[in-house]
Order: structure tokens, then C-alpha cells, then sequence
């Protein structure tokens, strides 16, 4: 019984440790198992988290996490940019406070955002970081929860758009430009109108008048000074819009050579005597020997006489005086001054720009200045106003000095018009009965040069470059008058095939194009002298005496 009972008692205790073996095992192979899947779980997690931190770096907007006190818990490489760091850590447990001058109501807002659970979509700011540099972002913020859907934080996106918001700047300031740009245009065109008809209703009148048989011979000459006056203020206000037109195009050539300013200066006063009010001296005192330059000679006399043009106008009474003087070694400065009707100060930055007049009544097109200003700039220097109300103005503008044309920045040419000239042949032609040849394909223009020469000359014409050349080689002709512009054979090629048969005829030039570079064309072609339209019958006649008399 005993024996019986102690084999049972081993079998179970066989069996428990069987047993006890079997639930061991079991829980090492379970948890084995649970250990596996956990560390799986944990390693899929980490590998997500890595994937997700790659994923937002590679964003260019600025994106971060924040908890309930608005501190960073992860930002973006974009943000760490924004924040001024090194590392993305260093940022971490700091707020906006540590990196911008007014962080209260980007808190505050967000704040809000976590209390209400509300977001915040594409809403446009500005901020200013500790540096002091500006920017403006669109943002976007929504809160941020845990699995139990409390709110533990919140997630903000920011994209950039500070060069957006200056380009858009831009195009409104643009857009306003353009349409106050539109309106001075048309005022412009309107003042044109008015200035252009202005002198054309004393031209048209008087020359009525002029043809009629009741008037004196003092009636005459009277209608003829108003004439005369009238046609050169239609003259310059044309020469303004052609010279203001090519500006714009930036198509304006620089031709320099070297002169003396004291010459150039005189014959500014020459030029400008005429008109002047008896009550008004115009003067030039050198203050120094003639200073030689190298620069463009006609621009230099163009801003000049534009500006001693413009004090003739508000200048009543007292003097008009120009001058210059060397400041440095590089450098020369004119001045204009007058003892006119002054200038208010809020408006001397104004009167340079195109389209302005400060006073409406006044004859031009407000284009003088303006052009002044753009040739001073293209001779190298700048320009500006001093004056006073009721005591008068002072034009004061710089130009680059060059001695020796290898100093000169400009081009150097073949395009100046001393280098282009043929030498110079004596010429001899017949005292009595001179033939001139007038290549001119307009009826008006040639029956005036032929109402003016006729009294001295015999006259041929050619109403093109063909015929032109063709008169020329096969008759006896002492002179062409050669316009530049016609058809069949325009006057440059008419020019160049002259040129190769005879050399000593003399040809002169006439053309309606102005520009400098036109007179060189013609000059390179081998024409002798150049002038332009409308002809000044006293040019031309010195011309006519120096090449057949």
C-alpha cells in the first residue's frame, strides 16, 4: 500500500515538473514571441518617425511643433533658417519669444487656437526678427491631440512670401506709374497741341497777311519778324520732341572732339542775344583761360542754350549769366544763373522729370530740362537747381574733362566728323552763268531753294538719286545741293557714286534728319558740307560763296 502510494506521489511529481517544464517553455516561447513583436513594432515605429523627420526637412515651408506653452518640440530644417540657429536642437523648449521683437500676438493667437481648438488658415503676417530684418509669412495653425483627443499642442505651417509681397509692391507702384505716366501723356499731348498751333496760327496769319498789296513796306517787315519768331518756336519744340523720342530709345550717340569752352560759351551768348528782353543782360565772364576739352561739343551746346533758353523766359529784369570752372583734374562744372521769378523748393526735384511745367501759361512743352538732365548724364555728369522765390535760379551741372581723345571713355570714331571730311582740293569753277544741281524729289522744297537761288544762279534739277548722278557725270555743274532722302537712289549712294568720277565737285548735304550721326553718314559718303531742314538761307549762302566764289 505505502509502495503503491509512493509510485503515485512520483508519477505526479513527475507529471508537475512535466507540466511545470511544458508552462515554462511555454512562456519563454510566448513572450519570445511578444519580446519579437514588440521590438518589430518599436523598430517600425523608429524607422516612421526617421521617414517622417526626412519627409518635412525636405519641405521648403517652415513647419513645427509646439506644446501648451507654445514651446518648440521639432521644427523643420526651414525653420531652424528662420530662427537664425545652428542646430535644430538648440531651439528646442525656447518660444518665439527668444527670436522675435513682437512675439506677444503670434502667443496669444495661438494660445487661443489650443483653448477653442479652432485653426488658423492662410493667415498673412508680418514679423521682425531680433537682427531687425522684416519678413512676412502665411501661416497656418491647428491643434494638435493625443489618443485620448486632448488637445496637447499645436502644428504650424509657414510658407515665405516676403518677395511675393515686394513684387506685388512693385507692380502697384508700377501700376501707378503707368497710369500717372498716362495721364502726364496726355496732358502732354494736349499741351502739344495747344504750343504747336499756337505758332502755327501766327505763321498761317501772317504769311496771309504778308501777300497782301494794301500793307507798308513797315507792315511787311513787321509780319515778317512775327514769322521769323513763330517758325523758330515751332523749330525747337519739334527739335525737343525728336531729341526726347531718341532718349527714350537710348539710341543717343556721343560724338567728342576737342574745343575750347571759352568759344563755345561766346557763341552761346551770340546765339542767345536774340529775343532777349532790353531789360535782361546776358554776359560771360571767363574767370580763367580758355580751358581746352574733349567731349561732345553740340550736346554740351544744347543742355547750355536749353538752359539759358528756359531763364529768357522768367527773367524780366536784371542778368542772365553763364560760366564754368575747373573743380578738379576730371572735372568741369557750368552753371547757368538768372535773376528771375525763382523756383518753390517742393518743386526743383520736379521740374527735371519729362512732361512737367510748373507754370502752364508758359511757352514749351516741358521737355527742356528733362533733356538737359539726359545729355548732362551721356557727357558723364549730373545736374541740379539752386534758387530762390522772387530772387532767381542757378542750373549747376558737371561734365567729364578729357584732354587727349586716348583719356576719353567714349567711342573714338570714324564717326567724328573731323576725321571724315576729304581733304579739302581747290576748286574752280566759272564766274559768270553757275550751274547748281538740286536733287530734291519734293516740288515745295525745290521750288523754294530754286525762289532763293535764282536771282544769282543758273538752276538744274533731279528729282532722284539716279537722275542726280547721272546730271552730274554728264553736264557741266558746279555744285549739287544734294537731299539725302529720295527715291529710286536715296542721296548717300547718289553721293558715293559721284565721288568716284569727280572728286572736286562740290556737294552739300540737305536733309530733314538731324542727328549727328546722319551728318557723318553724309560725310563718309564724301559730301562737303551738311545742312539741315528747314534751310537757313543765310548758312546757305556762306556756303554757296565759300566753294564758288
Amino acid at each position: 500500500m505505502n509502495t503503491l502510494m509512493q509510485s503515485q506521489n512520483i508519477e505526479l511529481i513527475w507529471l508537475s515538473i512535466v507540466i511545470g517544464v511544458v508552462s515554462v517553455t511555454g512562456c519563454i516561447i510566448f513572450f519570445r514571441t511578444k519580446i519579437k513583436r514588440l521590438h518589430q513594432y518599436y523598430k517600425i515605429i523608429g524607422r516612421d518617425a526617421m521617414n517622417f523627420k526626412s519627409l518635412i526637412d525636405a519641405i521648403p515651408d517652415t513647419i513645427y511643433f509646439k506644446d501648451r506653452q507654445s514651446r518648440f518640440l521639432l521644427i523643420n530644417k526651414a525653420q531652424v533658417h528662420v530662427l537664425g540657429e545652428e542646430r535644430e536642437e538648440d531651439a528646442y523648449g525656447k518660444t518665439d519669444f527668444d527670436y522675435f521683437k513682437h512675439a506677444q500676438q503670434a502667443y496669444d493667437e495661438e494660445q487661443q487656437i489650443m483653448n477653442t481648438e479652432t485653426p488658423v488658415m492662410n493667415h498673412i503676417i508680418e514679423i521682425e526678427n531680433v537682427p531687425g530684418d522684416k519678413m512676412h509669412l502665411m501661416e497656418t495653425k491647428f491643434p494638435m491631440y493625443d489618443d485620448n483627443r486632448n488637445c496637447i499642442g499645436l502644428v504650424g505651417i509657414s510658407r515665405d512670401i516676403t518677395q511675393l509681397i515686394i513684387l506685388q509692391n512693385e507692380l502697384v507702384k508700377a501700376k501707378e506709374k503707368a497710369e500717372q505716366a498716362d495721364k502726364l501723356k496726355s496732358a502732354f499731348l494736349a499741351n502739344i497741341s495747344h504750343e504747336v498751333r499756337t505758332p502755327l496760327n501766327a505763321i498761317v496769319g501772317f504769311s496771309n497777311l504778308i501777300c497782301d498789296e494794301d500793307i507798308t513796306n513797315q507792315e511787311r517787315e513787321l509780319f515778317m519778324r512775327y514769322i521769323s519768331s513763330n517758325t523758330e518756336l515751332l523749330l525747337k519744340l519739334i527739335n525737343d520732341l525728336l531729341d526726347h523720342s531718341k532718349i527714350e530709345a537710348g539710341v543717343v550717340d556721343i560724338y567728342p572732339k576737342q574745343f575750347g569752352l571759352n568759344g563755345l560759351f561766346e557763341n552761346v551768348i551770340a546765339t542767345q542775344k536774340f529775343g532777349l528782353k532790353s531789360s535782361v543782360t546776358l554776359k560771360f565772364s571767363p574767370r580763367e583761360p580758355d580751358l581746352q576739352v574733349f567731349t561732345d561739343k553740340t550736346k554740351l551746346m544744347q543742355v547750355l542754350n536749353n538752359l539759358v533758353y528756359n531763364a529768357k523766359k522768367f527773367t524780366t529784369k536784371g542778368f542772365i549769366e553763364i560760366g564754368y570752372s575747373k573743380t578738379n583734374e576730371n572735372t568741369i562744372e557750368c552753371f547757368v544763373k538768372d535773376t528771375g521769378i525763382g523756383i518753390p523748393a517742393d518743386k526743383q526735384n520736379d521740374i527735371f522729370d519729362t512732361f512737367t511745367k510748373l507754370n502752364v501759361f508758359s511757352q514749351g512743352t516741358g521737355l527742356g530740362l528733362a533733356i538737359c538732365k539726359s545729355l548732362v548724364k551721356l557727357l558723364g555728369g549730373e545736374i541740379h537747381v539752386e534758387s530762390k522765390m522772387g530772387k532767381g535760379s542757378r542750373f549747376v551741372f558737371t561734365i567729364e574733362q578729357r584732354i587727349t581723345k586716348s583719356e576719353s571713355k567714349y567711342p573714338q570714331a570714324e564717326d567724328a566728323a573731323e576725321t571724315i571730311q576729304l581733304p579739302k582740293i581747290e576748286r574752280r569753277v566759272r564766274i559768270d552763268n553757275i550751274r547748281i544741281l538740286v536733287a530734291e524729289d519734293n516740288d515745295s522744297n525745290f521750288q523754294l531753294l530754286y525762289n532763293i537761288l535764282k536771282k544769282q544762279y543758273q538752276i538744274e534739277r533731279a528729282r532722284n538719286g539716279l537722275e542726280a548722278v547721272e546730271f552730274a557725270l554728264k553736264k557741266q555743274t558746279d555744285l549739287v545741293l544734294m537731299d539725302l532722302k529720295m527715291p529710286e537712289m536715296d542721296g548717300i549712294e547718289a553721293i558715293q557714286a559721284i565721288r568716284k568720277e569727280k572728286l572736286q565737285l562740290p556737294i552739300i548735304a540737305q536733309s530733314a534728319h538731324t542727328y549727328e550721326s546722319d551728318r557723318n553718314r553724309a560725310l563718309r559718303a564724301g559730301c562737303d558740307e551738311f545742312i539741315t531742314k528747314p534751310i537757313d538761307i543765310n548758312q546757305l549762302n556762306k556756303l554757296l560763296n565759300k566753294y564758288l566764289k
